[in-house]
């Protein structure tokens, strides 16, 4: 079976090369960020515009639009075509000012408010973190959901945007984390009818 038909990777060249004359490319654009680290290692494809008219201070921030769940297929098409968006939509004219303020509802006040968000923070698009997950579950398991290994990639990923842009304390990013659970089960917690139960499975607790 293949799945040439469809190429995240194609498309992602495309949007680079939408970006010529626009200047938003980032200086720290990478095809990819490394591959998952299961049996069937797949690329993390990834695409960095923005942050051009960053002046400071600091670093500039940064923005992660990430699908991660396998099953969710869907989610591979949102943050591509939010960068498609952003992207085609983006006047690099100098005559056009970079105003977050300004009010919605023309064209103009449109590309003004695009231009602030694009040009002030660099954006990683990433339209399946768990590539080998999303594929596994497509071949294999329709209902599999995780990665396919016990490596955090989430955390990993984070990791290595925040050592391009310096300056960030890499703690506060870090991916939440569960605390132990005496109730493991969802199933448990509506024969309980108790949202307390529910609460203690899935809200995050960060570091």
């Amino acid at each position: 079976m293949t799945q040439s038909f469809y190429s995240p990777e194609r498309d992602l060249a495309q949007l680079r090369l939408d970006t010529k004359g626009k200047g938003i490319l980032s200086p720290n654009d990478t095809v990819d960020t490394g591959t998952t680290a299961g049996e069937n290692p797949k690329k993390i494809l990834t695409l960095v515009i923005g942050g051009n008219l960053w002046t400071g201070p600091g670093p500039v921030p940064k923005i992660l639009i990430v699908g991660h769940h396998a099953r969710e297929w869907i989610s591979v098409e949102i943050p591509y075509l939010l960068a498609e968006y952003l992207i085609g939509k983006y006047d690099p004219s100098p005559g056009l000012p970079a105003d977050d303020a300004a009010v919605p509802g023309t064209p103009a006040a449109q590309a003004q408010r695009i231009k602030h968000l694009v040009g002030n923070r660099e954006i990683w698009f990433i339209p399946m973190l768990n590539a080998e997950g999303h594929d596994h579950t497509i071949l294999t398991s329709r209902k599999w959901r995780p990665n396919r290994s016990t490596t955090t990639i989430f955390a990993n990923t984070v990791m290595t945007v925040l050592k391009l842009g310096g300056g960030h304390t890499p703690s506060s990013y870090l991916p939440p984390v569960r605390p132990p659970l005496k109730i493991t089960s969802s199933a448990a917690c509506r024969k309980q009818k108790s949202a307390a139960c529910f609460d203690k499975i899935f809200r995050p607790r960060w570091r």
